[in-house]
């Protein structure tokens, strides 16, 4: 029901730029926020899970804040008791396996998590944003009715989730293009320039006595991308995460290998993994005490949306927010895009 005076925005997706904007938005008295998110968390692919008495982080594992505005409001908006610094480089490596040093500007940037795991992020700006928001409900259709001049709102079950005065996208392109539909032939168009890669992502324990991750470094990132394996990092470096006698590694896998093997069991393919990691560190077995294991089918965004294109459509008040139109899949990035896209729903 829409209240007296109140214009109501409806966000779609609960990642970094959808919580920015509802954050960036929370003391305008005129605008009624309503977030829905179809999963039970929050902050998307920087995702965090509870597994094994552990926080773990399959997907975005850390977030820099070299954005000012960025800076600003991790550092000084929110809270920063859980913050926490990750110690040690991101190193490089081959097809061979060879290792070497990584990038000396990059590795002097600072590495940011929360202790909590990195979705604490997502919790605290839907906390200070104060707006309602709808887990387990997947929007299906986002549609303009011309007699009210607003956005209609369906879910997957044919409910109708209400008429609002402008719709926030912020999910992978391919799942916005199916939201809007045919009707809205130039923001499809736009949105297509967007692509994405699969990834599947492996989370080991392994028995600390056993095996020794074979440096001070914090993750290994395969330069030529021509290994298999395209990420590898050790949870340990994250401050209180993991016990002493735990080394958790991480494996993000390349695009190629993780559409592939997307549809294969993934018990079967943590083998294969864990087999990779001993040949890469020699460790000539990796029996692992644990696993976890997570895939998105939109992981790596590749190619960036039309931004002119989609900034039409924002004049009947239709936007999109997040890695689709930066073409990265970077929490700072993201979370700038929802920064913005606030200020323009703002001043609509």
């Amino acid at each position: 029901m829409r209240k007296p005076g109140k214009q109501r925005l409806a966000i779609v997706g609960a990642g970094p730029a959808g919580l920015a904007a509802a954050w960036k938005l929370r003391d305008a008295d005129d605008i009624e926020i309503t977030v829905f998110e179809k999963s039970l968390g929050l902050l998307g692919r920087a995702a965090t899970r509870s597994r094994h008495g552990l926080r773990l982080d399959p997907g975005a594992n850390y977030f820099r804040t070299d954005l000012p505005e960025v800076a600003e409001l991790i550092h000084d908006q929110l809270s920063t008791n859980e913050l926490i610094q990750i110690n040690g480089d991101v190193d490089v490596f081959d097809r061979h396996g060879g290792m070497a040093a990584g990038d000396s500007t990059l590795n002097g940037e600072t590495k940011w998590t929360y202790r909590s795991g990195i979705n604490t992020l997502g919790k605290m700006l839907a906390a200070a944003a104060g707006c309602e928001i709808c887990y387990g409900v997947r929007i299906a259709q986002v549609r303009w009715q011309r007699g009210t001049a607003a956005w209609r709102l369906t879910d997957v079950f044919d409910v109708d989730r209400g008429v609002f005065d402008a719709v926030l996208l912020v999910l992978p392109a391919p799942q916005a293009i199916e939201l809007v539909g045919p009707e809205e032939a130039d923001v499809a168009e736009a949105l297509s320039q967007a692509t994405y890669q699969s990834q599947w992502s492996f989370t080991f324990g392994f028995d600390a006595g056993e095996v020794t991750w074979p440096g001070d470094f914090y993750a290994l990132v395969n330069q030529d991308r021509q290994h298999r394996i395209a990420w590898l990092s050790r949870e340990n470096a994250k401050r209180n995460r993991v016990p002493e006698h735990t080394l958790v590694v991480m494996a993000q896998m390349q695009p190629e290998w993780s559409l592939v093997n997307f549809e294969e069991p993934a018990e079967q393919l943590a083998l294969e993994v864990a087999a990779m990691i001993a040949e890469l560190f020699g460790w000539g077995a990796a029996d692992f005490r644990w696993l976890d294991v997570q895939r998105w089918r939109f992981s790596l965004p590749t190619g960036r949306a039309d931004v002119d294109m989609l900034r039409a459509a924002e004049s009947r008040g239709l936007y999109v927010a997040g890695d689709s139109v930066v073409g990265k899949g970077r929490v700072a990035y993201a979370l700038q895009t929802g920064l913005d896209v606030a200020e323009r729903i703002r001043g609509r």
